[in-house]
């Protein structure tokens, strides 16, 4: 599913931030400024649209607009709110064609406006599948899932043990040699999703931050792992020829937080640092280019600082915080997000 083109507008605005949205009369679920997420109840009113208004773009952002409503005039795509980084799946209003006239102020340039209906939040279920915050100081193993999925993780220790100061809040310390986090038996089945983590490294070394595999064979595994000259790697094999690429310089660093992002859609893959989208260089292209998760059945675990539970590979050493799997590709914005949260809030504003 596509996402509105946003980040393909150019910013050589004259009249100030071009993205002016009207709140029509309704939704079942309206995202006020404010960032608190109303029921129809709670505000009073049957909302039934959002009216998106673009004031002063040029005529190559409006062939921007328009070529997208055609592609996706009778489909659902994704609006992401550049205010509240909050994503919605949303169609175009059949019986309001967006409107493209002359802007009042400046030559050559245009005012858009469109109307998106059903402006319903992407929910966390369908989106999110898991958000594991590392804040699990306890006298127990387990690790909680912060989605509304509760795919607890278990740990091999009680995490009041490896508990430590994190990015955001507490973090879980992994120790290189038995340290690591399981959840038996998922099932995804997407050859789309995301990968988010933050990752302290003790030193640079091959170590897991997230995989999935096949316990009972190597037909099926994915993995997103720090390797030891400090790139992060993807991996992936999903019954055929696997995949399997490197960031294209060191860029990791030992002793230090850094946000890490796998992000896998339509047959590409890229990879977040710190919020900077990095070049990526191919080890080897086979024909499993771009899977995620593809083809993984309930036979499959989902592991945190190891590659398999019976495997003694890839054991990372160090400390990981707010590690996140979602089920579709995020935006560049939705990534920026989620790293700048990295200043004091584990909120899962991308949905």
């Amino acid at each position: 599913m596509k996402t509105f083109p946003h980040h393909a507008l150019s910013r050589g605005y004259l009249l100030g931030y071009p993205q002016k949205p009207i709140l029509d009369s309704g939704v079942v679920a309206m995202q006020l400024g404010n960032g608190v997420l109303r029921t129809r109840d709670e505000l009073g009113a049957d909302v039934t649209a959002r009216d998106l208004r673009y004031e002063c773009l040029t005529a190559a952002d409006i062939t921007i607009l328009e070529n997208f409503r055609d592609d996706h005039r009778a489909t659902t795509f994704y609006w992401a709110d550049n205010k509240t980084y909050l994503t919605y799946e949303c169609r175009f209003d059949p019986a309001a064609p967006p409107q493209v006239v002359p802007n009042a102020v400046t030559p050559n340039h245009y005012d858009y406006q469109a109307r998106l209906l059903p402006v319903l939040p992407a929910t966390t279920v369908a989106m999110l599948a898991g958000h594991w915050k590392m804040n699990d100081d306890a006298a127990d193993t387990d690790v909680a899932d912060a989605s509304d999925n509760a795919y607890t993780l278990t740990a091999q220790q009680n995490t009041e043990d490896i508990t430590t100061t994190g990015k955001i809040d507490d973090a879980l310390t992994f120790n290189g040699s038995s340290d690591y986090l399981i959840r038996a038996a998922e099932t995804y089945d997407h050859e789309e999703g995301t990968i988010c983590a933050w990752i302290k490294p003790d030193s640079l070394h091959d170590g897991v931050v997230v995989a999935s595999g096949d316990e009972a064979g190597s037909d099926y595994e994915l993995r997103f792992a720090l390797n030891a000259s400090g790139q992060m790697q993807y991996y992936a094999k999903a019954g055929g020829t696997p995949d399997n690429l490197n960031t294209a310089n060191s860029l990791v660093t030992a002793a230090a937080w850094n946000h890490v992002v796998l992000r896998c859609g339509a047959g590409s893959v890229t990879c977040f640092i710190n919020g900077v989208e990095r070049s990526l260089s191919v080890i080897h292209t086979g024909s499993d280019a771009g899977k995620w998760f593809a083809d993984i059945d309930n036979r499959d675990n989902v592991t945190v600082g190891v590659l398999k539970e019976s495997s003694s590979q890839f054991f990372f050493d160090g400390a990981i915080d707010d590690v996140r799997i979602y089920r579709r590709p995020l935006t560049d914005l939705e990534i920026a997000a989620i790293y700048n949260s990295g200043s004091g809030t584990e909120s899962a504003v991308v949905a």
